[in-house]
């Protein structure tokens, strides 16, 4: 009789370990998916795009173009590894513009004023911000002699700003280079350096 009570605890509890494992599998198997996805997370999953309806407040700091480490995002908002750039690309049609890091254009919007984001719900969706992870330093490329900053948004991010213009990216620019929203509605255009 004791070796068959052994039997169904010991088969009972193997059944828990393979459920946990199972689980736990299946957990890592997702997490891998969106960190192979490009910064296609599901909305809802991560909101880090600013998407508040209430007009961000906010807070400069600033700092001259230096050459140090940052965390940083991608076109679509979701966190990347750490050190990134903030450089210039050269356009036969447009001149110079700054790039982030994976070469994805960076824009300015019309309405925003000094240190101060205009951009917010929808529109942060579409014009996703520059934000960062860390505010102590930023990689830059060559000839960049002005101010980057960040701002703290309503949602608590960091987003980057040159010479206290907020930075963004649009979300229809899908490769590096590509400037698909300058001029949109007359008040976007691509960040100069």
């Amino acid at each position: 009789m004791n070796t068959l009570y052994s039997k169904k605890h010991t088969g009972s509890v193997m059944g828990w370990i393979v459920i946990i494992i199972f689980i736990l599998i299946i957990v890592g198997g997702i997490l891998y998916y969106l960190s192979t996805q490009n910064g296609a997370i599901p909305p809802g999953v991560l909101n880090n795009n600013g998407n508040s309806s209430a007009t961000s407040t906010p807070t400069p700091t600033q700092q001259t173009a230096t050459t140090t480490a940052l965390a940083s995002t991608t076109s679509a908002g979701v966190p990347m590894i750490p050190y990134y750039t903030l450089a210039i690309k050269t356009s036969p049609t447009l001149g110079q513009y700054l790039t982030a890091a994976d070469g994805m254009t960076l824009y300015v919007y019309a309405h925003d004023s000094n240190n101060k984001s205009a951009c917010t719900g929808t529109c942060s969706v579409i014009w996703p911000p520059y934000t960062v992870l860390s505010t102590n330093a930023l990689t830059v490329g060559p000839h960049l002699a002005g101010k980057i900053g960040f701002i703290t948004r309503a949602n608590g991010t960091k987003q980057v700003t040159y010479n206290g213009a907020p930075l963004y990216f649009y979300e229809k620019d899908i490769k590096p280079g590509e400037t698909l929203g300058n001029g949109i509605l007359g008040l976007w255009s691509v960040a100069k350096p």
